[in-house]
């Protein structure tokens, strides 16, 4: 048996594997995707109308252009970043005053119930009662 006559062996043994899928569930998923596909180039093609990027000329950006736009994106980053962090450091301080708030509360709350049980037992203790 020569090598091409191995290769027709081959070639006839995998042949299915080559076959196009025709069924009925692989024309659907093609038919979805092909809609998928389309409906996301019209809503990109909508988007970019409204963003009138079609009208916007392009325009030749020299170096120094360049590192002055790149300057203002770090600054503007850092003042993001700061109103961030003051943002965060608000919300810190807001929850820890809740929580101190809390507290008192319980505290007070704690003294209250712990003068009126003392109350009560002077009472107690007047009439006779006493039996600390």
């Amino acid at each position: 048996m020569s090598s091409f006559q191995k290769y027709l062996n081959m070639d006839s043994r995998f042949a299915h594997l080559r076959q196009r899928d025709t069924s009925v569930s692989m024309l659907r998923v093609k038919l979805s995707r092909r809609r998928s596909q389309s409906q996301k180039e019209n809503r990109d093609r909508a988007v970019n109308s409204r963003r009138q990027l079609d009208q916007v000329p392009e325009l030749d950006v020299s170096s120094l252009d360049a590192s002055i736009a790149m300057a203002n994106m770090s600054i503007i980053q850092e003042k993001t970043l700061n109103k961030t962090k003051v943002a965060k450091s608000k919300e810190s301080v807001s929850i820890a005053s809740l929580k101190l708030k809390k507290t008192t509360f319980t505290l007070i709350l704690l003294l209250q119930v712990t003068a009126a049980i003392s109350v009560f037992l002077l009472k107690r203790c007047t009439i006779g009662k006493c039996s600390i």
